[in-house]
């Protein structure tokens, strides 16, 4: 289960070998924040963007998208996180 926590990004990280898909069950809102892929070791501060799901769907990242795990907006959120390995 996520527990919602305040909206401060502490950390982002990204996958080169796979995508990575989060899907929230039982309707709960996610926010997730997101960086472009870059060359560097840090994500580009000035182009992290927020987007709010409303729980009807997921997401999907494509490889290389810097991002910080979900925020949940209710106590006892649960989501499946999906790993493709891509060939």
């Amino acid at each position: 289960c996520y527990e919602p926590r305040p909206l401060e990004v502490k950390f982002m990280e990204r996958h080169y070998k796979h995508t990575q898909t989060f899907i929230p069950l039982e309707g709960k809102p996610l926010v997730g924040f997101f960086a472009p892929p870059n060359d560097k070791d840090e994500p580009d501060l000035d182009k992290v963007v927020a987007f709010r799901f409303d729980g009807s769907a997921g997401f999907q990242m494509h490889k290389g998208t810097w991002h910080e795990q979900p925020f949940p907006e209710l106590p006892g959120t649960k989501a499946v996180c999906l790993l493709r390995a891509e060939t």
